[in-house]
């Protein structure tokens, strides 16, 4: 059994520490950000609009309310630059309605319609395309009526030819740059034969439109050596169509695979949809429902239910790993190791594990009756748990000691950029002198929120990052950079990497390297750089929907609560009311017009929202229009559309050839390369046996009652003192191992630190020995780092804990 496997479980830091001096409220200070960007871009033209809904996005969500006045007010820049971030926070109905205003109206300048047209192209949906078909049928000015189709064109397949009929016109017109820009947009859509004459007189023109015909034109040409190569090898492709190959594939499945009829066709499509996109890299896939709905969670860990992580244990019986100490089932008393019998009368035994965790979620305020049994019961307790929104937080922290502070970001989430400020706050307000920020295992998320990240230790107008892809339209350059001035003191910086560092961490790590903010301390990462979207398929259309108004069970910007340690903000737990409001997106139980007339809602079914949260939560009400026994919501894919590029110009991707091997490296390259602690093969053997016969567990369930004091004291530091635990000597005999008192002593303190944790209801940042600054060595030199960079630096031998520290270079 493999020993990280074994252990490695997820926790969180939700202590209870001072608070941060009161700040202005965030809303204000929003406000304010948002009329200094407007009033700096009223001047500049409308193709500046764009710059300014970058800077307006990394501002966040609740930058949503403080926009919402200038949609009818302004210049024509700042109303587009409104519009269009509104639609990037899922406020579709009000920007698609202010852009489709604007690209409307006569009084507006030329270049301001074209490029409200182009971004509703770029952000709009299928809801918008008979409202810009008809401006596109009725305007009378050319250049106005060739960006309606291009955005139509790029919106709905349905009214792609109208779209084609009107670019092909602009052929045959007699003014050369009208004849151009059809050409080039045909083009742009690769329908190139149409374009071709006008591409060939374009191509010499020392221009910008002169270097798009070459290209497109060298586009053509590879199309048409492909498609003779395909003549060349006819027996290779069906008479009909290419697509008959999976036609044919299919057909025989169902005919000759024993399985044949056991797998749906929607199935197989899939499988063969996904392997499509597998062949172009290893990011871009084709999600189902599920996987689509778990993608969306992942991002945003929240769910209603009694708040604990659970498994199986090794024999097999239903069990508490460990409860999540803000939730309800540690407040009703559940702790780790508890076996949970039964749910509502419902026995556990013998049951998928998925089964169990779907009766154990529902509504917040519903009850759960479960049957648990411990060790030192004598017979099972039946505890009622009242469900409860559950929210797992993404920021981990603990000041180490001699005032390091140490923050550990297991992702990049919603609500990260708030909890790392709140975080930032405590530490400095117990006098952090240096910052540890570890990014190990942190796989990516939300791209603004690391912006908003990064942005707190490096000065405004910094370029993060920036990106580009092939297609213009949907991937054309853009970059990002900070907008705030520097909002954490000068302190040492050390961020921790390993070659689990992805995505987003890793142009967090790359920008504070660059800009020399902070020093890289760990392994090269993993090298993702590539930006994926996720895309609706045609194929599998949805309906047009009704958006009601939705309380979504967390505190927004603007909503009043209760400010219960007058700090001036909301902070986690504080009441509030949640107020109704629209996310721009269908949520299960609106109405909906059923456009395909298929009988059902194509991206999810309808359901009652029993406890108003906007999503569906077991056993809530749903119809089963497809009659699988689950509620379901749709299909899509995840599509790289463009990379990712450092200040630079580095690309941080990994680069594979046809074969799947590496060719670059991409990735960032720590200041200091660490490997973390390997233990010997006959090492691993020997933890695991005694891992399986739960010695650890059982010493520490044995002594806990007598020593809790201790306990506490060796969980945060024991000195790597194995002869301060009690009767060790005769513990370490007993367990007949080959493995050194050190060993055995350094595992033993894990399953203490477990059972502290559980006592005190608060977590230590690293369950297993990351985080750990006793066992960890990569965290060991960041350390080590942070007091280097001290003025005057101080040497690590000063402070006790740290007198042990493996500090060599490697």
């Amino acid at each position: 059994m493999n020993i990280r496997i074994a252990l490695c479980l997820t926790v969180l830091w939700l202590a209870s520490t001072p608070m941060a001096p009161a700040q202005k409220d965030p809303a204000d200070e929003i406000v304010e950000k948002v009329a200094r960007y407007t009033k700096i871009m009223a001047d500049r033209e409308p193709d500046a609009s764009w710059t300014l809904i970058t800077r307006l996005k990394a501002l966040g969500p609740r930058v949503v309310e403080a926009l919402k006045p200038y949609l009818e007010k302004g210049s024509p820049t700042v109303r587009i630059a409104a519009a269009g971030t509104l639609i990037h926070f899922g406020e579709k109905a009000l920007g698609h309605k202010a852009l489709l205003a604007l690209a409307s109206s006569p009084d507006q300048t030329l270049a301001a319609r074209r490029i409200t047209l182009r971004i509703l192209g770029s952000q709009g949906d299928l809801s918008i395309a008979p409202d810009i078909k008809s401006l596109m049928d009725r305007t009378a000015d050319p250049r106005i009526k060739l960006e309606a189709a291009r955005a139509l064109w790029v919106l709905s397949q349905d009214h792609r030819p109208a779209a084609r009929s009107v670019l092909e016109a602009f052929l045959k017109s007699d003014d050369l740059d009208l004849k151009a820009e059809g050409a080039l947009a045909l083009a742009a859509f690769e329908a190139f034969e149409k374009a071709r004459p006008v591409l060939e007189a374009l191509r010499d023109e020392p221009s910008e439109r002169g270097q798009l015909a070459r290209s497109y034109l060298r586009t053509l040409n590879v199309n048409r050596q492909l498609q003779r190569y395909s003549v060349e090898n006819a027996r290779f492709v069906p008479a009909r169509s290419r697509f008959d190959l999976l036609a044919e594939v299919l057909h025989k499945i169902d005919h000759y695979h024993p399985d044949g009829d056991k797998k749906s066709v929607e199935d197989l499509l899939g499988a063969a949809a996904k392997g499509m996109l597998r062949k172009m890299d290893t990011h871009s896939t084709y999600l189902t429902a599920k996987q689509r709905a778990d993608w969306m969670f992942d991002l945003n860990k929240n769910y209603c239910g009694i708040g604990a992580f659970v498994n199986f244990n090794q024999r097999d019986v239903f069990t508490i790993i460990r409860p999540i100490y803000s939730g309800p089932a540690y407040r009703a008393g559940l702790r780790t190791d508890d076996n949970i019998l039964e749910v509502d009368g419902w026995s556990t035994r013998d049951q998928d594990l998925n089964e169990i965790v779907k009766r154990l979620k529902g509504p917040a305020g519903t009850l759960v009756k479960i049957k648990v049994m411990r060790r030192v019961w004598k017979e099972p307790r039946i505890i009622a748990i009242k469900r409860a929104r559950i929210k797992i937080q993404s920021v981990r922290w603990e000041m180490l000691p001699g005032k390091i502070g140490y923050v550990e970001l297991t992702g990049f989430g919603g609500e990260t950029s708030h909890e790392l400020d709140v975080t930032l706050g405590r530490l400095n307000a117990m006098g952090m002198v240096g910052l540890i920020l570890d990014l190990r295992d942190n796989q990516g998320g939300y791209l603004p929120t690391a912006i908003k990240v990064a942005d707190k230790f490096l000065d405004r107008d910094k370029l993060i990052v920036y990106w580009e892809g092939r297609n213009k339209i949907l991937a054309s350059r853009e970059e990002i950079r900070t907008t705030e001035a520097l909002t954490q003191p000068d302190y040492p910086l050390v961020v921790l990497t390993n070659q689990h560092s992805a995505s987003a961490s890793e142009i967090v790590a790359g920008a504070l390297q660059y800009y020399g903010r902070a020093k890289l301390v760990g392994r090269r990462t993993y090298g993702k750089g590539s930006v994926q979207q996720i895309l609706n398929l045609n194929s599998r259309p949805g309906d047009k929907f009704f958006d009601r108004p939705r309380r979504n069970g967390w505190y927004d910007t603007g909503e009043a609560f209760t400010d219960r340690n007058r700090n001036g903000r909301y902070d986690s737990g504080e009441p509030f009311e949640d107020r109704p409001r629209k996310n721009g997106s269908w949520d299960p139980g609106e109405t909906f017009e059923d456009q395909n007339r298929n009988g059902k809602r194509d991206e999810g079914e309808p359901f009652e929202d029993t406890n108003s949260d906007g999503e569906y939560n077991p056993p809530e009400a749903y119809e089963d229009q497809n009659g699988n026994g689950r509620f379901d919501i749709g299909p899509g894919i995840k599509i790289t559309i463009a990379r990712y590029y450092l200040p630079d110009g580095r690309c941080i991707h990994k680069e594979r050839n046809r074969d799947g091997v590496v060719v670059e490296k991409g990735g960032i390259q720590p200041d200091i390369e660490v490997k973390p602690m390997e233990w010997a093969s006959w090492k691993e053997e020997e933890v695991s046996k005694l891992l399986e016969g739960n010695v650890f567990r059982k010493y520490v369930n044995q002594h806990w009652d007598a020593h809790k004091a201790l306990f506490d004291r060796l969980a945060s530091y024991d000195r790597y003192d194995h002869t301060r635990y009690p009767d060790f000597a005769a513990f370490h005999k007993s367990l007949n191992t080959r493995l050194e008192a050190g060993d055995v002593r350094r595992w033993l303190r894990l399953f203490v630190r477990r059972k502290v944790m559980d006592h005190r209801g608060r977590e230590f940042v690293g369950i297993y020995f990351g985080g750990d600054f006793q066992e960890d060595r990569q965290l060991q030199r960041a350390i080590v780092e942070v007091y280097n960079s001290l003025s005057p630096p101080r040497s690590v031998r000063s402070i006790e804990e740290y007198k042990r520290f493996e500090i060599e270079k490697e």
